[in-house]
């Protein structure tokens, strides 16, 4: 078994189709404004569900990225913020952390912190920050084996043992 694609709902689809295309880079390949059907009401158990939906893939994997954004019916956005059961994290490993984070920033994406040095246990060292896309949905940076350079900081684990 393998994952197909990564489905995520989003309230502003031009918003989240330039953050993947223009900047993360991943390609277009279908582009929706109205899907709706019994088919898709079906597969989602929203009855008379309409919404507009856009599928892109990545140049250099083959993760595929599914955006929705419900027209019918309109849902209340979850005001419990990440980390509350149901909310997802989606982890992006990237060449050059620093650049993407300086243009996250300009581009209005505030990211949460510096660029980290990460210290997994066990795991090989790297570095990261997040944004957030929706309340519920926060996305993570990742850049593998590089030294911290201007936008670092050190994130320490903490051990809860006595």
């Amino acid at each position: 078994m393998e994952i197909h694609h990564i489905s995520i709902f989003v309230a502003d689809m031009n918003r989240a189709l330039y953050l993947f295309n223009n900047i993360l880079g991943f390609e277009l390949a279908w582009h929706i404004e109205e899907a709706k059907g019994k088919t898709l009401s079906d597969l989602l158990g929203i009855k008379n569900m309409v919404a507009e939906i856009a599928y892109l893939s990545s140049k250099t994997n083959r993760v595929s990225i599914e955006l929705s954004r419900m027209i019918h019916p309109v849902l209340e956005t979850s005001n419990s913020g990440f980390g509350h059961p149901g909310t997802v994290g989606l982890s992006v490993s990237v060449h050059d952390l620093d650049s993407l984070h300086e243009r996250l920033g300009l581009e209005g994406w505030t990211p949460l912190s510096r660029c980290l040095d990460l210290k997994p246990p066990g795991g090989p060292e790297s570095r990261g920050f997040c944004i957030k896309i929706e309340d519920s949905l926060l996305l993570e940076f990742i850049e593998k084996n590089k030294q911290r350079r201007h936008c670092g900081a050190s994130l320490v684990q903490e051990n809860s043992a006595p």
